[in-house]
């Protein structure tokens, strides 16, 4: 015991590097894909615009995507559940809102959307997203109303299927 004591005193650089290069290794390389969400905007309310009549509602969220781990991942699927009341309804990813600017005119002009297929995160990759959510056909909130919701955020991914509130 006392020679290894000895060892690592007379070689105390040589191990601090080799700690840190393991460490840095883990950063790099090793470390799973760790994803972080948050809100980034407001939630807006409208109408499907895919939707037969303007009959469905939708919601409209917008969510910066990071990857805080060294391994790329794809984002596959995006969906909420809101709840009110006792009820539950699940809005599912529909499109994604790829134009951003303002229409300032007298009609209202149709936002440009493309159906939601899913994204790739690279290592410390940030990105944002508009998404656009319509509720499921078995979901026992179809309409909203004026009232409080709460709303729990799934996100699919190819590493694993988490919840993020």
């Amino acid at each position: 015991m006392r020679n290894m004591i000895e060892y690592l005193l007379k070689n105390w650089i040589a191990v601090a590097a080799l700690a840190i290069s393991g460490w840095l290794l883990y950063k790099d390389y090793i470390q799973p894909f760790q994803l972080n969400v948050r809100p980034a905007g407001r939630i807006t309310i409208s109408k499907n615009p895919y939707s037969e009549g303007l009959s469905q509602d939708s919601i409209q969220l917008d969510l910066i995507f990071t990857n805080q781990g060294a391994r790329r991942c794809i984002v596959e699927d995006v969906a909420l559940v809101v709840k009110s009341n006792g009820k539950h309804g699940i809005f599912r990813s529909l499109a994604e809102q790829t134009d951003r600017s303002l229409n300032l005119q007298k009609e209202l002009v149709p936002p440009k959307l493309e159906t939601f297929i899913g994204f790739q995160l690279a290592k410390a990759e940030s990105t944002i997203h508009r998404i656009v959510f319509v509720p499921h056909s078995e979901s026992a909130i179809v309409q909203l109303s004026v009232g409080t919701y709460e709303a729990d955020l799934w996100i699919k991914s190819t590493e694993s299927n988490r919840k993020i509130h």
